[in-house]
């Protein structure tokens, strides 16, 4: 990383074998309702809310784990761990980067909780408990307007994720729904952007896809190591004041 610049969510970690995918990928939120949750939680009491028990362990629905589980004392104690981060880390902050993902979400309707994960038993066990939101415009303006006046008057660098949907729970093909929701997610950046004079929209999104599959890994998902580091040098480069 960048001299001078620290980002608390880049050195994070559980361990080895926890979660699947990178070890800091727990951290991840996907859709505005989690990510706006996530803010307003980082200002309250630590609570364990989301956490489901299943056969095989602990499973905590408002993080990314890949559904994986763990005993119950770890889940708390992760829980935790992570609330003391998002905490510091806002309360010290001068900048704040959003970056939103996707639009399809899963709403706990007994808690009044927004998802990040959803396990597809659970939600098959539970009624009508769990129901499935595909975040319109004016829905995804609004959630993310309230997550920037959770976090006050800092800065606050907006973007899109040019990561594809690999799945989706609309019964549309995933590249259909995939182009709806990177559009959703963009009309409200851009109307968030108008909305407060604190944010700033980097086109982050449009330097990816701009570069067609030369900027995509062989997956076909997740964008070249190369290219991440070009858009975050340039994103530095435009944001920071230079002394040289």
């Amino acid at each position: 990383m960048e001299e001078g610049v620290k980002v608390p969510a880049s050195v994070y970690r559980v361990p080895e074998g926890e979660v699947r995918g990178g070890v800091n990928r727990v951290l991840n939120q996907y859709n505005p309702g989690s990510m706006a949750q996530a803010v307003h939680f980082a200002s309250q009491p630590v609570h364990y809310e989301g956490i489901i028990e299943t056969g095989s362990g602990s499973v905590d629905l408002l993080l990314s784990t890949g559904t994986n589980p763990v005993t119950p004392e770890r889940a708390r104690e992760r829980r935790e761990e992570i609330h003391t981060l998002y905490r510091t880390s806002i309360e010290q902050a001068a900048t704040v980067i959003i970056t939103l993902g996707l639009i399809e979400a899963w709403f706990d309707r007994e808690t009044g909780l927004w998802l990040n994960e959803m396990t597809v038993g659970h939600a098959r066990s539970s009624g009508d408990r769990y129901e499935f939101h595909q975040i319109g415009v004016d829905e995804c303006t609004q959630l993310v307007s309230r997550m920037i006046r959770e976090l006050g008057d800092k800065n606050i660098v907006l973007t899109v994720s040019p990561v594809p949907l690999q799945t989706t729970f609309t019964g549309q093909d995933c590249v259909t729904a995939n182009a709806v929701s990177k559009a959703t997610l963009r009309i409200a950046a851009d109307r968030v952007c108008k909305q407060f004079s604190n944010v700033d929209y980097y086109p982050s999104y449009e330097m990816v896809t701009s570069l067609g599959d030369t900027g995509i890994g062989n997956d076909n998902v997740h964008v070249r190591n190369y290219v991440v580091q070009h858009v975050v040098r340039y994103m530095l480069n435009q944001y920071l004041e230079r002394t040289d």
